[in-house]
């Protein structure tokens, strides 16, 4: 472990063999607009919209730190240990919970990578310091990580075992990750430009360029001299700006020389646009409110598909990863202990379906009535423990449907009926 001194922070190291800050390069014609930073793209609005959904959706979910009780034969949170409180209350001094993972999964997908260094006082963690984007470089030779944050402090040559690392995708089996923005650069190069170039228009009102010629075919009939087209030229320019159809005098015509925005189809790009960086990011465009179009049902589904085929991959690689830097690596501790989100609040619902989803909970006898009230922070009851289950189903030749005497006793039926 390296020391926290000043002395680190200007230490000269080996040269890293991976860096974690990519510069894209986009091979362009002239007026591409180059997107080659992460602040850069959070300039287009479906970036934006895409990290803040995926950010927001895994930070709100409560991590929990559990271990096993034979007595009921389920992992409970393990409240009386301050791993408890540092992953699902305060990471460090200065974040919560909810903004130390909301930062992780941006430079996940900004960056590919995001790193937290691990606090440890004795046997304890102490706290987890997210650590600045830019100031971490994994060396693959040494298989050691780099760091040089001044914002933090914290400077030297670390062990794999003191540095927390999400990778975002390593399709080549390296721990350094490749970020959304390295892998569909030329996809948010073009929606850049579509931008750029809609603000242009949009700046000018629409303005049209145009050449204004006269009819030269026969001498003095009908045409005009140089200074008098001038004239017109600047006459037509102003009555463009505040209308749409302009009379022409004698023999003058307007030949259009660029296409307007609704021939070049510059909306329809950016709308293609939006579709394509949401599927850099497996997002669905209703979860950035990009599609107006779709049912409700298919709304639902769509989210379903979210949670289940992008949050859950995020928070499984996550919890891997803390499973195996902040738990012991004995068999037994590892058996039983675990690090999970509560992927429960992931699925939020209106009143009416989680009425039903309870109902058949108890039905079932899956839950008791008091696990009920504790899922709605309701205080216990009397009994509220006693598991039951609907007895409506019953052998077509039971006494119950039958109605006949077993062991000498009458049926009792039902006097309500």
């Amino acid at each position: 472990m390296a020391k926290f001194s000043l002395r680190n922070l200007f230490r000269r190291e080996a040269a890293p063999t991976q860096s974690t800050i990519h510069t894209y390069t986009v091979a362009s014609s002239s007026g591409e607009v180059h997107v080659v930073t992460y602040e850069q793209a959070l300039r287009i609005a479906t970036v934006e919209a895409c990290v803040e959904r995926l950010s927001s959706t895994v930070a709100k979910l409560p991590l929990e730190f559990q271990r096993w009780n034979s007595a009921k034969g389920v992992f409970i949170d393990y409240v009386n240990s301050p791993l408890f409180y540092v992953l699902s209350r305060r990471p460090n001094r200065w974040q919560t919970a909810y903004a130390f993972w909301y930062a992780v999964v941006a430079q996940m997908k900004l960056s590919g990578n995001a790193y937290a260094y691990i606090d440890r006082v004795g046997a304890d963690i102490a706290q987890l310091v997210f650590l600045t984007p830019g100031s971490v470089t994994y060396n693959e030779v040494n298989d050691t990580y780099i760091v040089n944050d001044i914002y933090h402090r914290i400077a030297g040559t670390f062990d794999p075992s003191e540095i927390l690392h999400f990778a975002n995708i390593a399709i080549d089996g390296r721990r350094v990750g490749k970020s959304a923005i390295e892998l569909g650069e030329r996809q948010l190069s073009i929606q850049a430009t579509a931008d750029r170039e809609t603000l242009s228009r949009f700046a000018s009102g629409g303005k049209m360029k145009a050449l204004l010629t006269n009819n030269t075919s026969v001498q003095g009939f009908g045409e005009y001299d140089k200074e008098e087209m001038e004239k017109l030229a600047a006459q037509v320019e102003r009555k463009l700006a505040t209308r749409d159809i302009v009379a022409l005098t004698g023999d003058a015509h307007i030949h259009q020389l660029n296409m307007s925005s609704s021939d070049l189809q510059i909306l329809e790009s950016r709308k293609y646009g939006v579709i394509e960086i949401c599927r850099m990011f497996s997002v669905p465009p209703s979860k950035i409110y990009a599609d107006f179009n779709h049912a409700y049902n298919a709304g639902e589904t769509a989210n379903v598909e979210f949670l289940t085929d992008t949050i859950d991959p995020i928070l499984t690689s996550i919890e891997q990863e803390l499973e195996s830097k902040l738990l012991s690596s004995s068999p037994t501790v590892m058996a039983h202990h675990r690090i999970v989100f509560d992927r429960d609040k992931m699925f939020t619902v209106n009143s009416i379906t989680k009425a039903d989803y309870y109902n058949k909970m108890l039905q079932t006898g899956a839950w008791a009535v008091n696990d009920v009230r504790r899922k709605e922070n309701m205080p216990a009851i009397e009994g509220g423990d006693v598991v039951l289950i609907s007895c409506n189903v019953a052998p077509i030749t039971s006494p119950k449907i039958t109605g006949e005497e077993k062991s000498g006793q009458p049926i009792e039926k039902n006097t309500n009926e």
